[in-house]
């Protein structure tokens, strides 16, 4: 996936484009990975050999053996200007995999295998193999954003018990007298609430003048009742 991109020393990026977002990364080299892939295969087929054999083998092996990175992805675009010539050579996309085959085996001067030969080196494959239990589909698909957990409740500055939203307004649901949308009769908007709420101060317009509310809360008497209310910052003289 993404695009890649190969340089003069043969080492392999990434670039890939996430919401609009450029990323470009290095990446194993598919190169090397075959390389050692090759040399693994030597010698697990070598040690099968009798001696008599294992200087035949030795000697063809990287002719029988060839090594080839396939693009899956028909939408990758690859780099490959500056790519030394023998890594260029075995970068192929998946549509020319069959007549590459084909190229190589009528290249090739090494003597044809007998069926019961093809079939022992299947079942040799076969009885080495690992199944991979990784699901390339959710390894490379894009992540599901993270859902944030609205905040419902917030504290009172009185009570310390939490304050909704209901239906009629804002409210302290330990009925403590705090009046959260309302100031000396003057109804606070949505925003200001949030604020106050969230710790903040802000600046609301009063009969008395602009003033500063604190997110405290403070006593309030009137006609014998007691209630509480935001706080109002004292202006110096």
């Amino acid at each position: 996936f993404g695009d890649i991109s190969i340089n003069k020393q043969g080492d392999f990026s990434r670039v890939t484009n996430v919401d609009g977002k450029t990323h470009k990364e290095g990446m194993y080299s598919p190169y090397t990975q075959n390389q050692r892939h090759l040399e693994l295969i030597h010698e697990m087929r070598r040690a099968q050999k009798n001696i008599l054999v294992r200087g035949t083998f030795d000697k063809h092996f990287y002719e029988t053996h060839k090594s080839l990175i396939v693009l899956a992805n028909p939408k990758t675009i690859i780099n490959m200007r500056y790519a030394p010539e023998h890594i260029q050579k075995q970068v192929i996309r998946a549509d020319n995999l069959i007549s590459c085959i084909k190229a190589l085996h009528e290249e090739s001067t090494a003597s044809e295998m007998s069926d019961k030969e093809m079939k022992a080196l299947a079942d040799f494959f076969l009885q080495h193999h690992v199944s991979n239990p990784v699901d390339y589909t959710k390894k490379y698909q894009k992540p599901e954003p993270k859902k944030e957990t609205p905040k419902t409740a917030y504290s009172c500055p009185n009570c310390k018990k939490p304050v909704v939203k209901g239906t009629y307004g804002w409210y302290c649901t330990g009925k403590c007298g705090m009046k959260i949308a309302k100031i000396y009769g003057t109804e606070l908007s949505e925003s200001q609430i949030l604020t106050l709420l969230k710790g903040k101060s802000v600046t609301c317009s009063l009969k008395s003048g602009k003033e500063t509310l604190l997110p405290q809360a403070e006593k309030n008497e009137y006609k014998g009742k007691i209630s509480y209310q935001w706080k109002i910052k004292q202006k110096r003289s």
